[in-house]
């Protein structure tokens, strides 16, 4: 019988011997050895020193029989046909191995309910080419219900000549723990494969360690070359912090199968050869992965595969793969898949970091969350398979897709896919189908895809789903709650969306890239579009993006878009209505000047302009310039532009491709071209404000009272007053500019609570020197009557004021004053919502009034007054959401008042009064010139002037105690003339000498 060499020397934790020599050297024992020892039933041994047998195991225990090893213990049998190292039988029988060497055919060997321990060992296991047997060389094998083997901080290495190397095989309801052991299958020659561990209807739980299982034999590449870990019939594997390591063709990582559940956690898996898969399942196995990384570099070697009805969990886990047309995970007919928080990546060529596919048609699924999925060289999602196979994909809570050749998903002849996004999903690149292929989207909270596609049978997206169209596509039906935007052309390459069947808009948004010119002719119209074959259903936003020169759309300059002026965005083949397509925000901004859609529907619409892949043209939406008229006009109706939102990048405006102007038409019409709504409020501003500068100085009965009243103190004696009086207002204006020249009305309300004092010299013959001071606080609102759109200015007012005055005991005075005011204004607009623009602005005022009252009886007296009234204010450039500078020049206004009084004034507890003035206003019109860098426009608009006006008014004061009096007014005002301010004005205060 031929015998194998006995160690040379005793180590701990080592290989006790080269697997080449035991190969290569059949060399009778070096040294003197005890024969084999055995522990029948009730017997108990202690072992040591070196053990050696030709035949029987060198050490066993049966039928209750136990063997604890005493120090280091070397074992060889050098039976190289059937040798075992060490083994037991039946229940109640144990080994207790607690270090030195196994040497032997089959190095440990547990049946029939009996235990084996084993710590800080080495197993060799062998078979050389000289044997002339073909079955299995194991490490350890264990068999039958009950049988343990525990082994720590060891190693094993096989190898085998002829049959397979099994580093542990555990099978019949049999357990095996393993901890800090490495584990080493090879060969090199000859049939069979290698296994690292096995479990058939077994338990393994491995914490720690190593397996590595390598077969570079000719028999690899008929059928399958071994694994690193397999789980059958029902096993449960469990592997804590295990590094895997395959080598040679078809050596899989881990294989789980028949119902088995394998448990990663912390653990590595590598194969470096073709279709070399990293875990396969099949048979109902689960795979719970945690932590853990899978890797293959082979040709066709995938991650993870996963056969019907098979499932796996991976969670914070990578798998890379990184062989031509591998997979990261490849999942087949019934079998699903959940990844959390993982990363799957494939660089291959031709791989995919997610395939799916099988023969039998059956449903497989895959849920991603927070995961990552890429694919270098290849479709980040591939579906392939026959009998109508059916490919369920979840993508959720921020997972994101992408592709280096540009291709989120392919699907291929005879698949059914549905893929979701849900939860600020990223995934880029196209989807591509082929031939009866059928595939259906979803896009959710917040979940965006930027790609193009063909033949896509249905999209939806929620109000927060965003789809990025990077080429001309098309879908069978698209209902759309959230937006679908073209990226920008490159190159002049606008895009278009056809939607083959109907297109449903739930409130959702078409961005489109429009170049504003002249349009007219399809040739000259440089736009994406949105093309409906079938029913436009619902109600759906179109966001405009311009760039270009800018151009006026009315060709024929009949102030209407007829059916074949401005650019078509949308084309309808079958019923729509005017309003299912409207802008964004209500108009798109050239300029200063307002772009909006028209709707022409049956009978109306030109189908010379039709773009339809069949050609039938029932409705075209399309853009084209604003007219608006000061009397009876039809400008063409535009959509309702439904509930708007606050457009995401304010202006919407890009740099222009050919920068040019556009310049203010002469129409043959009684309308002009509008402007974008906020430009009433710039253009009313300087008008408005001088107003509120004017009334909030007044004169000084309304700032101050009644004066005659106020008791006097001796000669050349020093007193004081304090006052605080509240004014109001509610004015209209009416413009001196036509409709045409962009004159607008407006209204305005005012409130302002000013409050200051004076201090009061008193002179011989009872004359007063005032000198004053006073600071105010106010807001007026401004709201321009404008057929542009509605637009509101809401500013506050914030001023300090001071004065002298001089008075005579008869009445006569002289009071001059200097005020400034700073003024901070917010504009919104219908349209645009809120923060549309702000306006700020300083004034300067100074004024001189002179008034005399003539006693004319019982009390009554007449008052003449004059007044000259010099403002001037400046405003500063800004800028608003629609990219305009606006840049309001200095303006400088004198207002005139003559005015008389009549005042009954001997009953100083009340002394009621009656005013009339006449007031004019001169001065240069207020300048206001709008720019857009991006269209390089700039238009100088002229304001209105204030110009004359009547006012009338009632008041009265009281001294209702000695150093108290109370006074106030109401006025009403009205233009003399078409044009100026009319309206109401009230002013009540309080003053206390002292």
């Amino acid at each position: 019988m031929k015998t194998l060499t006995s160690p040379p020397a005793l180590r701990k934790h080592t290989l006790a011997l080269a697997v080449s020599s035991l190969l290569s050297m059949p060399l009778a024992s070096a040294y003197a050895a005890k024969p084999p020892l055995q522990a029948g039933p009730g017997v108990d041994l202690v072992a040591s020193g070196d053990y050696e047998s030709n035949g029987v195991p060198v050490l066993s225990a049966i039928n209750g029989g136990t063997i604890t090893t005493n120090g280091p213990v070397n074992v060889l049998n050098t039976n190289i046909d059937t040798g075992v190292g060490i083994s037991t039988r039946g229940a109640g029988s144990r080994i207790d191995f607690l270090g030195g060497t196994i040497t032997a055919r089959n190095g440990v060997e547990a049946r029939d309910g009996s235990h084996i321990n084993i710590n800080n060992a080495s197993i060799v296991a062998s078979t050389p080419s000289s044997s002339a047997l073909t079955n299995d060389t194991s490490g350890i094998r264990v068999f039958d219900n009950g049988s343990q083997v525990s082994i720590a901080n060891s190693d094993i290495t096989v190898s085998s000549a002829r049959g397979s190397a099994v580093g542990i095989n555990a099978s019949a309801g049999t357990r095996v723990d393993i901890t800090d052991t490495a584990i080493h299958a090879s060969k090199t020659a000859g049939n069979g494969v290698t296994w690292g561990i096995a479990a058939a209807d077994a338990t393994i739980v491995m914490n720690g360690g190593s397996i590595t299982s390598d077969n570079r034999s000719d028999y690899a590449g008929g059928g399958l070359g071994g694994f690193g870990v397999r789980a059958v019939i029902n096993s449960y594997v469990e592997l804590n912090g295990v590094d895997i390591v395959t080598v040679g063709e078809k050596v899989r990582g881990v294989i789980a199968g028949s119902g088995s559940v394998v448990v990663l956690n912390d653990s590595q898996i590598r194969t470096t050869s073709d279709n070399a898969d990293g875990i396969f399942t099949s048979g109902g196995a689960r795979v719970q992965i945690s932590g853990s990384s899978i890797q293959t570099q082979g040709t066709s070697s995938h991650g993870l595969l996963l056969d019907a009805p098979s499932t796996a969990v991976l969670q914070g886990s990578t798998v890379s793969v990184s062989g031509t047309s591998s997979a990261g995970v490849q999942v087949n007919d019934g079998a699903s898949v959940t990844l959390r928080d993982s990363t799957v990546e494939a660089s291959g060529a031709g791989g995919s970091a997610l395939s799916m596919g099988g023969v039998t048609g059956g449903s497989a699924t895959v849920q991603v969350s927070n995961s990552i999925l890429s694919s270098a060289n290849g479709a980040a999602i591939r579906i392939s398979g026959l009998n109508q196979q059916v490919a369920a994909i979840d993508l959720l809570n921020g997972t994101q897709v992408s592709s280096g050749v540009g291709v989120l998903l392919e699907a291929n002849v005879g698949t059914q896919t549905s893929l979701t996004m849900n939860g600020d999903v990223r995934a880029d690149g196209d989807i591509v189908i082929h031939g009866d292929a059928i595939v259906n989207v979803s896009l959710a909270n917040q979940s965006r895809w930027t790609g193009a596609t063909s033949n896509l049978r249905r999209l939806t997206l929620d109000t927060s789903g965003k789809w990025q169209i990077t080429g001309s596509s098309d879908v069978r039906d698209l209902s759309n709650a959230g937006t679908v935007g073209f990226v920008a052309p490159a190159a002049g390459d606008y895009k278009s969306l056809t939607v083959r069947g109907d297109y449903i808009g739930n409130n959702g948004v078409v961005t489109v890239n429009t170049v504003l010119n002249e349009g007219g002719a399809l040739a000259n119209q440089h736009t994406d579009r949105l093309l409906v074959e079938g029913n436009a259903i619902g109600t759906t936003l179109i966001e405009v993006r311009p760039t270009g020169q800018g151009g006026l759309t009315d060709a024929n300059k009949n102030g209407v878009v007829d059916a074949d002026e401005g650019i078509s965005l949308v084309q309808v083949g079958g019923d729509s209505r005017a309003d299912a397509f409207a802008l964004k925000g209500g108009y798109v901004a050239a300029g200063p000047w307002q772009y909006t859609l028209h709707a022409f529907g049956p009978g109306q619409a030109d189908s010379s302009q039709s773009v339809l892949p069949g050609g039938k043209l029932s409705w075209d939406y399309r853009l084209g310039n604003t007219y608006v008229c000061g009397g009876r006009c039809d400008p063409g109706e535009p959509g309702d532009p439904g509930e708007i939102d606050k457009p995401e990048e304010p202006g919407g405006i890009e740099k222009p491709e050919e920068p040019g102007g556009i310049e203010k038409p002469e129409l043959p019409h009684p309308g002009r071209i509008a402007v974008v709504p906020q430009i009433p409020s710039y253009l009313v501003a300087p008008t408005a404000l001088f107003n509120y500068g004017s009334r909030t100085l007044d004169t000084l009965h309304q700032r101050l009272g009644e004066l005659r009243s106020t008791a006097g103190k001796s000669n050349d004696q020093l007193g004081g007053e304090v006052f605080a009086r509240v004014l109001g207002g509610q004015l209209k204006y009416r413009s001196d500019l036509s409709f045409n020249d962009y004159g607008y009305d407006f209204e305005q309300q005012m409130n302002t609570l000013q409050a200051g004092g004076s201090l009061v010299k008193w002179n011989a013959g009872d004359s007063t020197m005032r000198a004053g001071w006073a600071i105010d606080l106010g807001t007026t609102r401004v709201t321009p009557q404008a057929a542009d759109g509605e637009s509101h200015a809401n500013y506050t007012a914030y001023g300090v004021s001071g004065w002298l005055t001089w008075q005579q005991a008869n009445g006569f005075y002289v009071d001059a004053v200097l005020g400034a005011q700073r003024f901070s204004g917010d504009v919104s607009t219908t349209l645009r919502g809120s923060n549309v623009a702000k306006i700020h602005a300083d004034m300067w005022t100074a004024s001189l009034e002179v008034g005399y009252p003539f006693a004319v009886g019982k009390g009554w007296s007449v008052e003449p007054q004059a007044q000259v009234t010099r403002q001037w204010l400046n405003f500063k450039d800004f800028n608003d959401v629609d990219g305009l500078t606006t840049h309001i020049a200095s303006a400088a206004q004198t207002t005139g008042r003559l005015g008389v009084r009549v005042a009954k004034t001997d009953e100083p507890k009340f002394a009621p009064y009656l005013r009339a003035d006449l007031i004019r206003s001169i001065g240069d019109r207020p300048q206001v010139t709008v720019a857009s860098e991006a269209w390089n426009v700039s238009e100088t608009f002229s304001g209105g002037r204030i110009g004359a006006s009547y006012r009338i008014g009632a008041g009265a004061s009281s001294q209702f105690a000695n150093n108290v009096s109370l006074y106030g007014e109401a006025t009403y005002q009205h233009g003399m003339g078409s044009a100026g301010l009319r309206g109401w004005a009230a002013n009540a205060g309080v003053r206390w000498n002292f």
